[in-house]
């Protein structure tokens, strides 16, 4: 059956069964999920077909259904924004121990935090945390050495956000990859902008809110792209290849 050709009959039921389900999620369904749970429903149609129709729905029904953010569907009555969840703020470098263990296990690699003067004062050259990855010498396929910087944030502002991303980027001058770690902030446009910013320039974005313990719980949005750095500035930054040194003999 094609998304085309489905009949107004059909479209309204599936619409309509669409609305149903939104309607018992009132915190919204990603796109995803959603069509899943339609075409779970009413098997009988294509998937192509509830796809569409479900991709539709916010212009079939601009006073029922909105987007709060990128792919996440939501009924209007259900919008009101929540309040941001308080955390206990703590020291910006308080969470570099904990980004390195992430990015440790994220990118297999060996990581640690290097703090605000281990890198000297060329400006933004100092990644919070500096990760080194490499193959053992007895792997079949031997890969060279890569690169990896985070930059943290704890502010959730507009300026926090923007400033985080092109530190990030700008460590692509001796990065292979990238990351900017800010923490989830609830319904933010500004989070969105920088969730597709990150996505336009392959620079890797993690999220990270507290559980109750106090340990920050990370979520990936973004994997970071492979670029390749600029060898001329890596040669010059002795700072940045003492740190290499010291993580590649950590490592072994």
């Amino acid at each position: 059956m094609s998304a085309l050709r489905i009949s107004l009959q059909d479209s309204e039921r599936i619409c309509l069964k669409a609305l149903d389900l939104l309607s018992k999620h009132r915190n919204g369904i990603r796109f995803a999920e959603f069509v899943e749970l339609v075409h779970k429903e009413l098997p009988a149609f294509s998937r192509n077909s509830v796809y569409f129709q479900v991709w539709c729905l916010p212009k079939k029904y601009p006073e029922k259904v909105l987007l709060p953010e990128k792919g996440l569907y939501q009924l209007k009555k259900y919008a009101k924004r929540p309040q941001a969840k308080k955390q206990t703020v703590k020291n910006e470098e308080d969470y570099y121990q904990f980004v390195a263990e992430y990015l440790t296990e994220l990118e297999n690699c060996i990581a640690g935090p290097l703090g605000a003067t281990r890198m000297g004062k060329v400006k933004w050259s100092n990644p919070d945390v500096l990760g080194v990855r490499r193959t053992d010498e007895n792997d079949t396929i031997q890969a060279t050495l890569e690169i990896i910087s985070a930059e943290v944030k704890i502010g959730t502002n507009y300026t926090d956000l923007i400033t985080g991303f092109g530190q990030a980027c700008s460590y692509k001058l001796f990065s292979h990859k990238t990351y900017v770690v800010v923490p989830r902030i609830e319904s933010s446009g500004d989070l969105q902008r920088l969730d597709s910013l990150c996505g336009l320039f392959g620079v890797g974005l993690v999220l990270y809110d507290l559980t109750r313990n106090g340990t920050p719980k990370f979520d990936l949005r973004h994997r970071a792209l492979k670029s390749e750095p600029d060898n001329f500035f890596i040669a010059q930054h002795e700072s940045l290849k003492n740190a290499i040194r010291e993580l590649i003999a950590r490592a072994s």
